[in-house]
């Protein structure tokens, strides 16, 4: 399913708003491993005002409760 998938090919040309449904989507299909969709996500939003939902994907995708430095920083 994943090599039909037009995703990776539409997401240069799309804004951050636009992104986040898609890989949103893309997360209840599983057409991508569940890493792979929270990888995506944490760096699409790192560049972003949510700290605290990006600090909780990070949590969710390595399997810790302590964020690095660079979150506190923001």
């Amino acid at each position: 399913m994943a090599e039909h998938d037009l995703t990776q090919r539409m997401i240069p040309s799309l804004d951050r708003q636009l992104v986040f449904p898609l890989l949103e989507f893309l997360s209840s299909r599983d057409v991508y491993q569940a890493d792979a969709i929270l990888q995506a996500k944490v760096e699409l939003l790192s560049g972003t005002g949510m700290v605290d939902y990006t600090g909780e994907l990070y949590k969710q995708l390595h399997n810790t409760d302590q964020l690095p430095a660079e979150f506190d920083e923001k």
